[in-house]
């Protein structure tokens, strides 16, 4: 074998390495922000809206990161974290995040699917909430 076959074999086993390193480690991002969520669905009930926030946006972080900024999982972390944002009065914090949701939704699942409709009838319930607090 010459010098550059056996170069590039090796420079091919260390990508394929490093590929399967990069996606365990992806799922193993993905399953702690599985159970970080867990966590937040069990703050949120118990109405501690203060101490889910840093988890939410910690699962936000990991979906970015892991699954990309448009991945429709992405988009329902968004959510979740405006969704929070909104119980606890902070509407100003909350819009941009359901915004970015749904445009993501509407070009990854279109503007029919279940999950867009949903964040597009929490954006409605926020502006009905910030022209009620006006």
């Amino acid at each position: 074998m010459t010098k550059t076959k056996g170069f590039l074999l090796g420079l091919i086993l260390s990508m394929s390495f490093l590929m399967g390193t990069l996606g365990w480690a992806a799922d193993f991002s993905i399953q702690e922000a599985k159970e970080l969520n867990q966590e937040v669905i069990r703050l949120r009930k118990q109405g501690q809206y203060a101490e889910a926030i840093p988890l939410a946006e910690r699962i936000l972080a990991i979906c970015d990161k892991s699954l990309g900024p448009e991945h429709p999982e992405t988009a329902l972390a968004l959510s979740n974290l405006a969704t929070l944002y909104c119980l606890m009065g902070s509407y100003d914090k909350a819009k941009p995040l359901y915004t970015r949701s749904l445009a993501i939704q509407e070009k990854k699942l279109g503007q029919h699917h279940p999950d867009t409709l949903t964040t597009l009838h929490s954006l409605f319930l926020l502006r009905q909430m910030i022209l009620g607090s006006e």
